[in-house]
């Protein structure tokens, strides 16, 4: 696959369905496979902030159009929604992200496969909870974040808030004005080239004379 065509919704469906497993694969696995899903873990880790430099990949293609940065705005969201998700899961101590459903992570705990999911979900919806609280600079003192990598997603993610809501809302505008004064000046030389075809007709075909309107008169 072509790593431009890696869009955030792309790493967002990979992320999510990456930590699922994880959240599903973990608690029932023996001593060699949770080494695998350590390493798959470890790769996934990398993959989160991989996925937040797709931001800016997109960003030029979406600028010119409100629509695009409203979309990239809600890819914004969710794509941060999937990180929150994944270091969640791999935090089991509730240190570096707090307030999201716990879920269950050891063979002592695990009950069945429905329950370990929904556990998934729910903290799924609380991180999309907590990437809408930070997109929008809002605040609760019942969800976060605390320690390590988890304040450096925060601090990524509000970059990118500022700078889709003042620098592409900006650069939208000032496109989007350069262009209508393209139109304008592109209208008026059009105008005046009319004007100057018509003054610069040769002479026998200007304005008749009082002799041939004379003879138009009484013909």
């Amino acid at each position: 696959m072509d790593k431009k065509n890696i869009t955030p919704a792309k790493w967002t469906l990979f992320l999510v369905l990456g930590t699922f497993a994880i959240g599903l694969m973990t608690p029932i696995a023996s001593d060699w496979i949770k080494l695998i899903i350590l390493l798959s873990a470890l790769i996934l880790f990398i993959g989160c902030f991989i996925s937040i430099l797709s931001i800016a990949n997109t960003y030029n293609n979406r600028a010119s159009s409100i629509n695009g940065i409203i979309s990239l705005y809600l890819d914004t969201v969710m794509l941060f929604a999937s990180a929150y998700f994944f270091t969640s899961v791999i935090d089991s101590g509730d240190s570096i992200v707090f307030g999201i459903s716990q879920v269950c992570m050891q063979s002592e705990c695990y009950l069945n496969s429905l329950v370990q999911a929904q556990s998934l979900v729910d903290a799924f919806m609380d991180s999309i909870y907590l990437s809408v609280l930070v997109m929008t600079t809002s605040g609760d003192s019942s969800i976060g974040v605390g320690e390590g990598w988890g304040r450096w997603l925060v601090i990524f993610q509000l970059f990118t808030t500022v700078y889709i809501s003042l620098v592409g809302l900006a650069n939208y505008f000032s496109h989007k004005s350069s262009r209508e004064l393209a139109d304008m000046e592109e209208r008026v030389i059009k105008h005046l080239t009319g004007k100057v075809s018509v003054a610069t007709q040769p002479i026998g075909q200007g304005k008749k004379t009082i002799w041939q309107r004379l003879v138009s008169f009484f013909s």
